[in-house]
């Protein structure tokens, strides 16, 4: 085959994505028929097995259809690492070098000098080479900076609007906040001329449902909120270019 599955594991050195116990969580893309087969509550709520084992003999019967590679898919991995979990279930020996190294990895400023500890350690080869930014063109640096300098301004939204939600006793000020900074993120985004058309349609159709969502928080809000603090998604929109 001209592709081969990748494995993609992101270290959750501060976030745990609201997981409480998990070490880690791992994903992958699989035909829809398994999630709509364990999201079925009537079938799992049915004494007759044979129907379940019936419905499960047409799942496997998927996934086991490997003609022409189409098993790559369900082959890939996102694998989720959360290291307060990891600490707080008192499974740390085997983590304690990818704690080091995590940490490096987040100073921006750090040298080759400081990973050499870990040379020689085929996965730790690995994950250098690809962290590696001196193989970077000045628009893959450029376009780094603004992808970072996009998710700080997302945070700065999440937190005003947070904190402004909360002084108003809105229950929904976070996720107002969250969409607003995704909102201000994606029209960032579209200021790049060069992205692809498909890509520049789909993202507008992206904003399209957040103001959708912002519409339907407002309306939530109208009936607790003193009037003039909820804005709609008009003057939203004015508010964010």
């Amino acid at each position: 085959r001209l592709l081969e599955p990748v494995y993609t594991i992101i270290w959750m050195v501060d976030d745990t994505l609201k997981y409480k116990e998990e070490d880690y969580v791992s994903f992958k893309m699989t035909p829809e028929i398994v999630v709509d087969f364990v999201q079925n509550e009537k079938l799992w709520n049915n004494k007759e097995i044979q129907i379940l084992m019936k419905e499960r003999t047409n799942v496997i019967k998927v996934l086991s259809n490997k003609t022409k590679g189409i098993d790559f898919f369900s082959q890939n991995r996102l694998v989720f690492l959360f290291q307060k979990n990891i600490v707080k279930n008192n499974k740390i020996d085997k983590y304690v070098r990818w704690f080091e190294f995590a940490e490096k990895t987040k100073n921006t400023e750090n040298k080759e000098e400081d990973f050499k500890k870990f040379r020689g350690d085929a996965p730790f080869d690995e994950v250098i080479r690809r962290l590696n930014n001196s193989i970077l063109t000045d628009a893959d640096l450029e376009y780094i900076k603004q992808e970072k300098e996009s998710w700080e301004e997302v945070k700065r939204y999440d937190m005003e609007h947070y904190e402004e939600g909360k002084k108003e006793g809105r229950e929904e000020g976070l996720k107002e906040g969250e969409i607003k900074g995704e909102i201000k993120t994606l029209k960032s985004i579209l200021e790049n001329q060069s992205l692809p058309e498909e890509f520049i349609n789909s993202t507008k159709d992206k904003l399209t449902a957040l103001y959708k969502q912002l519409e339907k928080i407002n309306d939530r809000l109208l009936g607790c909120s003193h009037a003039g603090t909820v804005k709609s998604s008009n003057a939203l929109d004015k508010e964010l270019r």
